[in-house]
């Protein structure tokens, strides 16, 4: 599909400049654009370094801690999605461990 560049910078410039992302609770909005920071995760990371400083592939386990101190650290505004790429999984099965770790 092609779009005229006229007619996509005028959808574009119908955006608005600051939005709210509305959390599950009431207390967990935040407003993203504008002058705002919004901390969030890295995605899809197929390496972890390890506490001796060590590069290895990311694991499972590495998921579930991973998305554990996400939870768990209010710097984050946003958690979620692929985190980092489970490779001791299958590739057809990592996303559906993955989405599940993050709903727990």
């Amino acid at each position: 599909m092609r779009i005229d560049q006229a007619l996509l910078m005028e959808l574009v410039a119908k955006a608005p400049n600051r939005f709210v992302v509305q959390g599950r609770g009431p207390s967990t909005g935040f407003t993203m654009g504008g002058d705002t920071s919004v901390f969030c995760t890295t995605k899809g990371a197929p390496f972890t370094r390890d506490l001796d400083g060590l590069r290895r592939s990311t694991t499972e386990a590495d998921v579930i801690n991973f998305a554990r101190l996400t939870q768990a650290c209010p710097s984050f505004h946003m958690a979620g999605g692929f985190i980092c790429e489970p490779m001791d999984i299958p590739v057809p099965y990592r996303h559906l461990a993955t989405m599940r770790h993050q709903t727990v």
